[in-house]
């Protein structure tokens, strides 16, 4: 029988332990660059926020309301979703105006009332300040190389099979919540939106990019519930872009194509398409006449089936001297299409311009990690209060939109800073609910956002927030079960990396559907 070796002594051997991590945390702490345990400060230095206030006009003349204090006042409004029911957002002048004074009463500044808090947060003005504040910051977190080195290797890879340098890889979608009906005109609702009464009668539209390397959102159009989508899709040369089902057109694909991108997206079962190869279970299939992509749908679900086709993107018009119409040449462009089981539409297509030195089953995985920008969607509404904006000014609407992705960008940037540091994955959920709900561990965020803007109260210091979330128990990923790790995004990275490192296209599991659940999240 073999020998075990257990501590005759539990509470010696508990101590021991205690002693051991809190060395570790030592070393990992005196180990990390300088530069990154004061690395809030680098996303928003006090010189340039005055520079974009002079930009937007906002220190013309003096006033009583400190411009920094009311940009936080609206950031912890943000971070504080518990304040409403759940259905609406916690904004109203009230609540920012109550943040303002506390943060002006403990700095020993003049405190004002509701109504001047009231008239400053509904300029023009204030808007275009806390677009650029966003826009400088997600800049500056972008310039500090926070990536993962699983995402660099795996760009890497990716970069070495197309011969090419792929940068980067930026999931695409829309995200829709309702705004007070006074506002139709400026953002009117979508047609789905209008049947479910008339408190939907204006939709406010978050056209979003997210990057995947960086893991924050890298663009960022603000738009009504009628968007078409398709148009706030910006290709990047050098990018590879994931996209569900809306943005599936032969036009975009050549658009990607002219902007020297790629595009992954989820196709469609009636395609329009010419056939130029057919590939099942890895062999080419010779006979294809007559076929069309449909019919290849209907085949057993446990084959592996690829195709080649070729469709029509567009239409060249050819004038003479005169500018009369001669000629018309329809354009074409080669795609791959491979076959999905959708667990909800059953099969359908996963079309993309990527060259065929990319396997099938690494072109599944990229259309897996899509669902990281519903996961940042899903952050946005339920730890930084973007929901229903009911205030009947535009400008205050708008506001309230780039408070929560300021507030979630500063949140995110500290969460990842605590993990470099302790060399451990967090919880995003079980840090931001930390702060939220937990008393005797205090509130971080309200901490992590007056030092972005420079208004911290002595003794408050970057270190200090990020020893709190690094060191806590509370904030480790817990276990997974075998089915929620295989819808995680960890587990869709290292379906990547192996899928990468084989090329031959002959392995893989292409049974898996590429969509999780949002219930399982």
């Amino acid at each position: 029988m073999p020998t075990r070796n257990f501590p005759q002594n539990v509470p010696q051997a508990q101590a021991a332990c205690s002693l051991l991590l809190k060395q570790s945390y030592t070393e990992a702490e005196n180990s990390c660059s300088t530069k990154l345990l004061v690395a809030i400060n680098a996303l928003m230095s006090r010189q340039k926020f005055v520079s974009l206030l002079k930009k937007v006009g906002l220190i013309e003349r003096k006033r009583k309301i400190d411009p920094a204090l009311l940009v936080c006042a609206m950031l912890l409004t943000a971070a504080c979703p518990k304040i409403s029911d759940g259905t609406v957002n916690g904004y109203d002048v009230e609540a920012i105006a109550g943040h303002y004074n506390e943060l002006a009463r403990n700095r020993g500044l003049e405190e004002v009332a509701d109504t001047a808090v009231e008239y400053h947060i509904k300029k023009p003005a204030f808007t275009e300040l806390m677009q650029l504040c966003f826009e400088h910051m997600t800049k500056q977190a972008i310039d500090l190389h926070l990536e993962s080195e699983e995402m660099l290797s795996i760009l890497e890879q990716v970069s070495n099979a197309c011969g090419r340098n792929i940068f980067d890889i930026i999931a695409y979608d829309g995200s829709y919540f309702r705004c007070h009906s006074s506002l139709n005109r400026y953002f009117p609702a979508s047609r789905t939106a209008h049947k479910e009464g008339s408190l939907a009668v204006a939709q406010i539209g978050l056209q979003a990019g997210y990057s995947l390397r960086h893991s924050l959102f890298a663009s960022i159009d603000i738009t009504g519930g009628n968007a078409y989508e398709p148009d706030y899709v910006h290709f990047v040369p050098n990018t590879i872009s994931l996209c569900d089902a809306a943005f599936t057109s032969y036009a975009q694909f050549e658009e990607a194509e002219l902007n020297g991108a790629f595009q992954v997206s989820k196709g469609k079962t009636n395609m329009a398409a010419k056939i130029v190869k057919v590939t099942i279970d890895g062999r080419e299939v010779k006979n294809t006449q007559g076929k069309k992509p449909k019919d290849y749908l209907r085949y057993d679900v446990s084959q592996r089936i690829e195709l080649v086709v070729e469709a029509i993107c567009g239409t060249s018009l050819i004038t003479n001297s005169e500018g009369v119409v001669v000629d018309k040449i329809k354009r074409t462009i080669k795609l791959r299409a491979i076959r999905i089981k959708d667990p909800e539409k059953g099969s359908t297509w996963v079309m993309t311009n990527l060259p065929e030195a990319i396997s099938s089953e690494a072109v599944l995985t990229l259309m897996r990690l899509r669902w990281v920008i519903e996961r940042a969607f899903l952050n946005l509404k339920s730890h930084n209060n973007l929901r229903s904006a009911l205030t009947k000014s535009r400008y205050l609407a708008k506001s309230m939109v780039w408070a929560s992705l300021i507030t979630a960008l500063i949140k995110s940037f500290t969460i990842r800073c605590a993990e470099i540091i302790y060399n451990r994955e967090l919880s995003t959920r079980k840090c931001n609910k930390q702060d939220q709900y937990s008393v005797e561990l205090g509130n971080w965020s309200s901490k992590v956002i007056t030092l972005a803007f420079n208004r911290a109260l002595p003794g408050v210091s970057f270190k200090g927030v990020l020893q709190l979330l690094g060191k806590s128990k509370r904030n480790g990923i817990s276990k997974p079960s075998v089915k929620n790790q295989k819808r995680s995004t960890k587990h869709h990275l290292d379906e990547l990396q192996l899928a990468l490192g084989c090329m031959s296209g002959n392995g893989g599991l292409l049974a898996l559907s590429y969509k999780p659940m949002l219930k399982a999240l």
